[in-house]
């Protein structure tokens, strides 16, 4: 089976973010860092929660775009 580069890219920005918050576990957890790393470690998170949100948006307006594209096609009787 095939993943769709749409497919890939969904996964990847989902490992991302789960890689990104579980080291933001790990270390407020085990290494107590101080306020200045702290505050490093949950804007890294941060930004990658915003680029997958940006991603999931993205994908899905692309999939929103070739399906009416689809539509569009098959109503006018061009394939």
């Amino acid at each position: 089976m095939t993943l769709s580069k749409k497919a890939i890219a969904a996964v990847a920005a989902v490992a991302l973010l789960v890689v990104t918050w579980a080291a933001v576990l790990i270390v407020g957890i085990f290494f107590r860092p101080s306020l200045s790393v702290w505050f490093g470690i949950v804007t890294a998170a941060a930004i990658a929660t915003e680029v997958a949100l940006w991603v999931g948006a993205g994908i899905a307006g692309i999939a929103i775009f070739q399906r009416v594209r689809d539509r569009l096609r098959l109503r006018s009787g061009r394939s």
